[in-house]
This record gives C-alpha cells, structure tokens and sequence, in this order.
C-alpha cells in the first residue's frame, strides 16, 4: 500500500487552535489535515500518505484530543 483513504475524527479536544497533521515520515508537513476549538468533535476525509512500512505519523500541534481512523479504502 501506498496512501490509505480514511475519515479522520478527533473528539475530547482539550486546546483552542488544535490541529492534526497526517504524514508518512519526518519532517511534518506546515499544512494540516483537521481544525478544531476546545471541546469539539471533527472529522474530515483525508487521503493518508504511507511510509515504506505501511505507517504514518499523527501530529497534534497543542493539548490532547482522542483519533479516531476509520480506513475506507488503500491505494497500492
């Protein structure tokens, strides 16, 4: 595999100006992939690039939030 589709959720947001980056490997990306206040729940379809051993890196820029990754479908 390649990249994997996935639709994404962070909830139990604990920061204002939270933000996830999703990426294959080192250096994490400037843009990213969800926005959030504290106490929200969001989710966005995200295309995930992989690293050559089929994983990739979570990135949350301020507090804590709880992932959620739902895979819908991979590239190979």
């Amino acid at each position: 595999m390649s990249a994997v589709v996935a639709n994404v959720t962070v909830t139990d947001t604990s920061a204002n100006g939270g933000f996830l980056t999703l990426y294959p490997s080192p250096p994490t990306p400037t843009a990213s992939d969800l926005n959030w206040s504290a106490n929200e729940s969001v989710s966005n379809l995200c295309e995930i690039t992989l690293n050559s051993s089929g994983s990739f890196t979570a990135y949350n820029y301020i507090g804590s939030a709880d992932v959620i990754v739902d895979v819908q479908g991979f590239y190979s």
